[in-house]
């Protein structure tokens, strides 16, 4: 059975973004689902969404698979950038979701998008999906620490959600997809300025990663991550 998880912020353009990607749900997964719109009050967020989640799975099936998304780009509806960074999770894990149904029957034990890993080019960190859509079975969730809430701290920094959830899985296993930027130029360019991705050579540099505010919350919550330069483009 396929399980689909909704995130819902309403405040901002989080309603809307909700209903297209509701569409988009179920004109693209052609296969029966259960869809859970999870509606939070205003001033929840995608860690009081996962802390449900955790609850509800109880009643699954171990093998069910999960598809977690979220009003990505609520808050900021005006930012061409954050509107092509959904869209981009979206076309990959809800129009290709059978790709990331396969990297799971590979042995995965989840997949998603923007993680560097295996190779792949670093378009993102290490130790999580950036962005936090992802797809995985019930079996995994049901391995997320029960203390997870302690080990948060704090309900109220999002980011959390993100930074400092599926990692905290003893020998997670991520799986990670890696789909084409065409079309996605905003969003694309953004990555280039947050992490100083080079075209050409492919690689993170140390060298502004935690400059940026958000990095430098990262780095608190986030254990032993480290961005490291390919050694054979120095």
């Amino acid at each position: 059975m396929l399980r689909v998880y909704h995130h819902i912020w309403p405040g901002g353009a989080g309603l809307e973004i909700a209903k297209e990607q509701e569409k988009r749900l179920f004109e693209n997964i052609k296969e029966e689902f259960i869809y859970y719109p999870n509606i939070v009050d205003v001033k929840e967020n995608e860690c009081h969404s996962l802390l449900r989640l955790l609850e509800n799975i109880k009643e699954y099936n171990s093998e069910d698979y999960i598809l977690f998304l979220h009003t990505k780009g609520a808050t900021k509806p005006n930012e061409l950038y954050e509107k092509e960074w959904r869209e981009y999770m979206e076309l990959s894990l809800i129009d290709d979701y059978k790709s990331h149904i396969q990297m799971i029957e590979n042995g995965y034990d989840s997949s998603g998008v923007l993680m560097a890993k295996d190779g792949h080019d670093r378009h993102w960190s290490g130790g999580f999906y950036g962005g936090n859509f992802w797809w995985t079975k019930v079996k995994l969730l049901n391995r997320v620490p029960k203390n997870i809430k302690e080990i948060w701290g704090t309900l109220d920094n999002r980011h959390l959600s993100e930074w400092c959830f599926l990692n905290k899985i003893e020998n997670w296993k991520p799986g990670v997809t890696t789909p084409s930027f065409e079309n996605f130029n905003n969003f694309y360019n953004y990555i280039k300025e947050e992490s100083n991705f080079n075209l050409s050579k492919q690689y993170v540099t140390r060298k502004t990663f935690w400059q940026n505010s958000e990095r430098l919350k990262m780095k608190t919550y986030i254990e032993n991550l480290e961005i490291k330069t390919r050694k054979t483009f120095i």
